[in-house]
């Protein structure tokens, strides 16, 4: 996935595809091709390719309830757009509940 993220890393627990200043994604281990996206330590999407449609993919924002800020699930043609309607939902659902839409975990 060139060109995507800032910076890409190693986590205990899943391989991380890409991570920017907002979420971070990583594979998925039970569904092939499918990744998860988290904010810091809490995992607030996914998204995968369509079985019966090749080449498209799907997406769920399923970490939050929307109740219509936001498109919660659908179909689009790419993996880069799938992720991109995630980030776009975690956004909106952040500035509603007055939020930043990344935070870094801290151990106090």
């Amino acid at each position: 996935m060139a060109g995507y993220g800032e910076s890409q890393t190693s986590v205990p627990g899943g391989q991380v595809i890409a991570e920017d200043e907002m979420l971070r994604w990583e594979r998925e281990q039970c569904l092939e091709n499918a990744e998860r996206a988290f904010s810091g330590e809490f995992c607030v999407g996914m998204i995968g390719p369509l079985s019966h449609a090749p080449g498209k993919w799907w997406y769920t924002l399923d970490g939050v309830v929307m109740n219509r800020l936001a498109r919660c699930d659908g179909h689009v043609a790419n993996a880069e757009e799938a992720r991109a309607e995630v980030e776009r939902g975690w956004t909106k659902w952040c500035k509603a509940a007055g939020l930043a839409p990344y935070a870094t975990m801290t151990g106090t």
